[in-house]
């Protein structure tokens, strides 16, 4: 039996350059939105 530990592991940058930051526009089920850019590390 493989009993392989897999853990979750989600990613987030905070990233700033002369004062302005990275944002990320995103369309959701209540409009636009503004996020910081991020993502989920897949096997």
């Amino acid at each position: 039996m493989d009993r392989s530990w897999k853990p979750n592991v989600t990613v987030a940058a905070l990233i700033e350059r002369d004062g302005r930051f990275l944002m990320v526009e995103e369309e959701t089920e209540d409009g636009l939105r503004f996020n910081q850019p991020a993502g989920h590390l897949e096997e």
